[in-house]
């Protein structure tokens, strides 16, 4: 029913992503769900998932539901979040910034102002970061090419900064 826009299934499906006496596996398929209605009321849920303290699987499911759904605020939610992350909703996370090249914007941004430490990111996300041509892989619009390309040649001793630190 969630699928085919049905109201009610709709939001008792969101309602169940935020539910905690919910099983684990049903929150799941809930999050699956929402990243497949990437409406606003599903975004909503998703980043209110994310910002409470919820069990890791979950975490890095939405982040990943997130990185699917076309929205300027995202990226700042999860920079935001950062500090409150495991290493495993870090990784997520850092794929998801790294999918679209405006998202890459907002990670070096927080990179400059320390929000996140260049060490924090793995070598191989200092690699897709350094090595613009391939940040995002497939998924990136061209559009968002420039834009990647442009804030890492702006940006070129950040990188080195945190290699220095990690």
């Amino acid at each position: 029913g969630t699928i085919w826009g049905d109201a009610s299934a709709i939001e008792q499906t969101l309602a169940m992503v935020n539910d905690p006496k919910a099983s684990i596996a049903d929150r799941t398929t809930a999050i699956q769900s929402a990243r497949q209605l990437k409406s606003d009321a599903a975004r909503e849920v998703l980043l209110r998932l994310i910002a409470q303290d919820n069990p890791e699987t979950l975490v890095v499911e939405a982040i990943r539901a997130l990185g699917e759904m076309d929205n300027e605020t995202i990226s700042g939610k999860l920079v935001a979040g950062w500090k409150d992350f495991t290493p495993a909703e870090r990784a997520a996370t850092v794929d998801v910034l790294l999918s679209r090249g405006r998202w890459v914007l907002a990670l070096l941004s927080a990179i400059e102002t320390k929000e996140i430490a260049a060490g924090e990111l793995s070598a191989s996300a200092v690699q897709r970061l350094g090595h613009h041509h391939a940040v995002g892989g497939e998924e990136q619009s061209q559009a968002d090419r420039p834009q990647a390309t442009d804030a890492v040649g702006q940006h070129p001793g950040i990188l080195r900064e945190g290699a220095d630190e990690g």
